[in-house]
């Protein structure tokens, strides 16, 4: 019945090709794709060159496709699992308000929400609005992200990993890694982490 009703769907209002791709993927074609890569003291999970990345990584930033960020999230418990301790706090890179009026959703907070693991919101936050950081070079984008990432509370973990969708200078990694160490208490430490590189 399931499947009658989304060829009716289907019809009615045609896929995007990359919502057709994701469609066809499962945990199995995470674990296939998966290589943790280190770059600008930011591990990156998955490789967005792959036209399989690339669509879940659009799906989920451009149409909260739930789909991919189910997949995205179980890269993320695998990266866990394997490296970190129970004490963790996951905290996604915040949008902008007005980024955030625009989509109605954080795509990587999405993300986050479907790992069952320790989600922190409210900890880190943007000081502003940015640009968007596709167009620039990395001394452009380490200058546009300068100051842009605040902390308001404490931070209560000794392991905190910040998470962004998708490294490319590590320019938004870095600024929001700045706002959390100039927070950390004795023993906390920091880890950066990208969906895809």
């Amino acid at each position: 019945m399931a499947r009658i009703f989304t060829l009716i769907l289907d019809i009615c209002f045609p896929p995007r090709l990359e919502e057709l791709l994701v469609r066809t993927l499962s945990t199995n074609t995470i674990d296939t794709l998966y290589q943790e890569v280190e770059y600008a003291g930011t591990v990156a999970l998955l490789p967005y060159s792959n036209q399989a990345v690339r669509a879940l990584i659009h799906e989920a930033k451009f149409h909260d496709n739930r789909h991919a960020h189910q997949l995205l999230a179980y890269a993320l418990i695998r990266y866990v699992h394997t490296h970190s301790r129970k004490d963790n706090i996951l905290i996604p890179i915040p949008l902008s308000h007005k980024r955030w009026r625009e989509r109605g959703y954080n795509q990587v907070q999405q993300v986050l929400k479907r790992t069952n693991l320790n989600l922190a919101t409210d900890i880190l936050y943007r000081t502003r609005h940015t640009i968007t950081q596709t167009s620039l070079d990395r001394k452009d984008r380490l200058s546009n992200m300068k100051g842009a990432f605040a902390i308001k509370g404490t931070i209560p973990s000794q392991h905190i990993i910040i998470v962004d969708d998708v490294l490319t200078t590590g320019a938004t990694l870095t600024a929001a890694h700045h706002a959390i160490h100039a927070h950390l208490a004795p023993g906390q430490t920091v880890t950066c982490v990208a969906l895809a590189h």
